[in-house]
């Protein structure tokens, strides 16, 4: 067998890109607002071991107030929408009873795993409809609402109790778990042990698609033995065994597979990651943060997942990116009575630079 070189070639090394989803600004937003103008916000939600959602702090955003039009006047700030979202818009609106029309400026469309924020969006409008006493429905009906919506437009989402309650609820201190079959309720579990000392982080790279659809529901088999397991253990215990144990690979793409073989490599050769998972869009991953681990060695682990993955994968692989999850609060409506409370929390945002070692090229030699 040949010994595999020390050194990574350099063809194998992908660009590193570290970054958070870094929440905008808030309360300079609020302050430019046109008068009579609502800015609601709502989380995305990150998923991991088929089930269990938290929701984080990239947020849906949307600016809205009624004009006298006899439509709606949608603006997107994404570059990248899907065609369906304006009537979309206009069917939830109907739902609710809406009699008025708005000027609507809506960003954060995408979530970390490429898939569209359907759900935080249609919140965003019921708050915004909800202000302006557009509606008589509930909060709670709003969940109905969303779902009857999802099957007119044919959009399938894996958990959206689950994705729901999260976001409406928030995470600073619980999971929300998909439901049992037979059971109406969302379970949730206290989760400040997993994030008192391991960065939540969404590991992606330029192979991964830009768009997609969802394809991986929660398998009930697997729930049920990982509720025994966090019972008995924690949860911490729980994402360790949910990484070793996942039985659910046999609806993953080629590329799941390689990032799932690359990760387990990199637990085997000792890689201090706390548990992962190879998820739509990219890898969720659990490791000790810099409190807990020296910088350099935290460098040093990112960028070992970095060329590790780069070897696993059949295509090469030009670039990967760390994005960097935090908790986050529930779906509200923006004023300026807690427009400096209760929003995202301060960032952690570490100034991690990488640099792997290249082989030198060979010089001729002197004459």
């Amino acid at each position: 067998m040949a010994k595999r070189s020390a050194t990574t070639p350099r063809s194998e090394i992908p660009t590193v890109v570290f970054s958070n989803w870094k929440q905008p600004d808030i309360e300079k937003q609020f302050e430019e607002l046109p008068e009579g103008t609502t800015l609601a916000i709502a989380p995305h939600t990150a998923s991991f071991c088929n089930g269990v959602y938290v929701a984080v702090n990239q947020m849906c955003k949307v600016e809205g107030k009624p004009n006298k039009q006899k439509q709606h006047k949608i603006e997107f700030t994404d570059n990248e929408t899907p065609d369906e979202l304006d009537d979309l818009i206009g069917e939830v609106f109907k739902r609710l009873g809406s009699t008025k029309f708005y000027d609507l400026k809506i960003s954060g469309i995408q979530q970390c795993d490429s898939t569209v924020a359907y759900i935080p969006l249609m919140m965003c409008l019921y708050l915004t409809a909800n202000h302006n006493r557009d509606t008589a429905v509930s909060r709670s009906s709003m969940n109905l609402i969303a779902d009857e919506v999802l099957q007119q437009f044919g959009l399938t989402i894996a958990s959206p109790l689950a994705m729901v309650q999260a976001m409406n609820q928030g995470s600073r201190e619980r999971v929300h778990v998909v439901p049992q079959i037979g059971s109406p309720d969302v379970a949730s579990h206290d989760m400040t042990s997993l994030f008192e000392k391991n960065e939540m982080i969404f590991f992606k790279t330029n192979l991964h698609p830009s768009t997609l659809e969802e394809s991986i529901h929660p398998n009930r088999s697997t729930l049920r033995k990982l509720g025994y397991h966090y019972h008995q253990h924690g949860i911490v215990e729980t994402i360790e065994y949910y990484s070793k144990n996942n039985r659910h690979r046999l609806l993953w793409t080629d590329l799941q597979k390689e990032c799932h073989s690359a990760l387990t490599q990199c637990v085997n050769r000792g890689v201090p990651i706390t548990g992962f998972e190879s998820v739509q869009g990219g890898i969720l991953m659990f490791v000790p943060n810099p409190v807990h681990l020296s910088i350099s060695n935290y460098a040093e682990l990112l960028g070992n997942v970095a060329v590790q993955v780069a070897k696993s994968c059949k295509e090469k692989v030009g670039e990967v990116s760390f994005n960097f999850l935090e908790r986050a609060g529930p779906a509200r409506l923006v004023n300026n009575r807690n427009v400096n409370q209760d929003l995202e929390g301060p960032m952690r945002t570490y100034n991690i630079q990488w640099k792997p070692v290249v082989p030198k090229k060979k010089g001729k030699a002197n004459s």
